[in-house]
């Protein structure tokens, strides 16, 4: 490893977390696997989701979004439905 290159990653571990996971994505979107093809959508939607991925985590780590529970989802997702008259079939609600 050049000097160089150990004085970077020095700095990069006093940056703060957020920082570290911002650089992160910025190098990883500059490089790209050899086996994926450049003309080959389904990759381009993987990547597409992938940084939708570390976006959301990004934003659960810094606060941005509070997580609900399973439970909580099936409580609001019900009171919605009745809220709008939508009637849930039996078998697709768990524990129904």
């Amino acid at each position: 490893m050049s000097p160089g290159l150990e004085k970077v990653l020095q700095v990069v571990d006093e940056l703060p977390e957020a920082e570290q996971f911002d650089l992160y994505t910025h190098l990883r979107g500059r490089f790209k696997p050899d086996a994926v093809d450049e003309g080959d959508e389904s990759a381009e939607v993987e990547a597409d989701w992938d940084r939708e991925l570390e976006n959301r985590v990004r934003d659960v780590e810094e606060g941005k979004v509070v997580l609900v529970s399973g439970d909580e989802f099936e409580r609001r997702t019900a009171a919605l439905f009745d809220e709008l008259g939508i009637r849930r079939q039996a078998d697709s609600v768990p524990g129904a």
